[in-house]
């Protein structure tokens, strides 16, 4: 049985090809993210990691990890008013459809409804 020498060419052969399956579907998921919100013009980067154990007298364990490193999914800015609740009490409001104003009314508290 012929033996194939570990270099950067063959690392995605290591366990039959999974390795390169691993690598090729952690870039996918790379590029899904700067498809998706890559306007942020923030990097992602794709971490490998090859780990080598040796087991014995002339031999050891390898396998290969990938992992991506992408920016964490964050929300824009909401502003909420601080409001006393009762004694030693306070809780936070804010507007659901006016992020940017905690006290903005709706059209359903602008109307009367008597009119």
């Amino acid at each position: 049985m012929a033996s194939t020498q570990l270099t950067i060419d063959t690392l995605g052969d290591l366990d039959h090809g999974s390795a390169r399956v691993v690598v090729n579907d952690a870039i996918a998921a790379l590029m899904r993210d700067v498809d998706e919100r890559g306007k942020d013009e923030k990097e992602r980067k794709l971490v490998i990691e090859l780990t080598v154990k040796q087991l014995g007298e002339g031999e050891v364990v390898m396998d290969i990890q990938a992992a991506t490193k992408v920016p964490k999914y964050r929300t824009g800015l909401t502003i909420g008013s601080v409001r006393v609740a009762g004694k030693d009490k306070r809780t936070v409001q804010f507007q659901q459809f006016a992020a940017d104003d905690p006290d903005q009314r709706t059209l359903d508290e602008a109307v009367d409804p008597g009119e």
